[in-house]
């Protein structure tokens, strides 16, 4: 379920561009949510703040926003390396960032939770490993809290 979720999500950076600061604009159709439409600045918005946050290592950072969940891949970061604590930092940084981003920005009201799957892709045969998944929930108060099992 999460390898076909992760293989879906690498799949969409074709479409939805870059994460990169300096990236593509985003070109697709607007994503849709319960709350309306999402536009494409809008995104790229929140694109832009992930990726000046997310591993400067990585060698591709994806973010997709889905039913109400905003889910970010990290490919090939030095982070897969380190420790899950490392990684949980990091995530933790990544989450807010978003909170922080789409604060004043009424299609993305609905928001419940954040992913985060930090991935190894094999050069050759392009196969990706799930190295962590993070997640995290939005609580009574707006904040994102990091979801333990």
């Amino acid at each position: 379920m999460r390898k076909s979720l992760i293989a879906s999500i690498l799949a969409l950076t074709s479409i939805v561009g870059g994460c990169e600061p300096s990236g593509p604009a985003t070109t697709t159709d607007p994503a849709t949510s319960a709350g309306g439409t999402v536009s494409a600045s809008a995104l790229s918005a929140v694109k832009e703040k992930v990726a000046g946050v997310a591993s400067p290592t990585a060698s591709a950072v994806t973010i997709v926003w889905n039913a109400n969940q905003f889910s970010v891949t990290i490919e090939n970061s030095e982070l897969n390396n380190s420790t899950h604590s490392a990684r949980n930092s990091e995530a933790t940084t990544i989450a807010d960032t978003i909170v922080a981003t789409i604060a004043n920005m009424p299609e993305f009201a609905g928001l419940v939770g954040v992913h985060i799957d930090y991935v190894s892709r094999e050069s050759g045969d392009g196969k990706l490993s799930v190295v962590d998944s993070i997640d995290f929930r939005k609580d009574s108060t707006g904040l994102m809290k990091l979801h333990t099992t």
